[in-house]
């Protein structure tokens, strides 16, 4: 299942406040050491859409602990069963939960650049972002496609991009697009996505699941 805060650029202390009681110690820590707090919101609210699916899924209250496997993905570190990902952009933060290995990508529409453009895509890439409608859409659903695909696997910016969506992986990516922002992910399940609409509906959701 898919889970995903919208509306984090309009967060503000108090939210984060709201939100740093149900991190583990190390993740408040890792939240507090960002320097501006649209980075604290997001570290905050990923691991907070974790917690609460997990309950939902799984009905697991406890607090969750990583550990990092190949390529240093990070795993729960007594559930070798679940499998997360975590992903955020300005507009919004994404988790995805599963019982298979997934991954996520979220990234807002901006203006693309060509150098960037060429440095990632595939020269049939580069024609259909030329080609497209919406040029700045499309290059952005090319890039969460890729990082979603490194993602799977650890490998992060170490793979190959221009040829990254050649793998077999590729072609299991599905999307969510809302006008804002492109969300690209990879998973065996047909879940549903959650739409949580700000930090204050995610504090009150997670009352309710963790505080009883």
């Amino acid at each position: 299942m898919i889970y995903l805060m919208e509306n984090t650029d309009s967060c503000t202390e108090d939210n984060l406040s709201a939100l740093l009681p149900f991190l583990s110690e190390e993740r408040r820590a890792k939240t507090l050491r960002y320097r501006f707090l649209s980075d604290r919101i997001n570290c905050a609210a990923a691991f907070c859409l974790l917690r609460l699916g997990l309950y939902r899924e799984y009905g697991i209250t406890s607090v969750p602990k990583f550990i990092l496997v190949k390529n240093e993905k990070p795993c729960l570190a007594d559930r070798a069963d679940i499998h997360f990902n975590l992903s955020h952009c300005k507009k919004a933060v994404a988790c995805i939960v599963s019982g298979s290995n997934t991954a996520i990508d979220i990234n807002e529409i901006r203006p693309s650049h060509r150098s960037v453009a060429a440095r990632v895509c595939s020269p049939g890439e580069l024609s259909r972002i030329e080609k497209s409608s919406d040029p700045d859409r499309e290059f952005m659903r090319l890039w969460t496609e890729k990082e979603c695909v490194s993602k799977l696997d650890g490998r992060g910016l170490s793979a190959d991009y221009r040829a990254i969506l050649s793998e077999p992986e590729a072609g299991l990516i599905r999307h969510i697009e809302r006008q804002e922002y492109i969300v690209s992910y990879i998973c065996a399940e047909k879940g549903e996505t959650v739409f949580i609409k700000n930090a204050a509906e995610l504090f009150m959701l997670l009352c309710q699941a963790l505080n009883g």
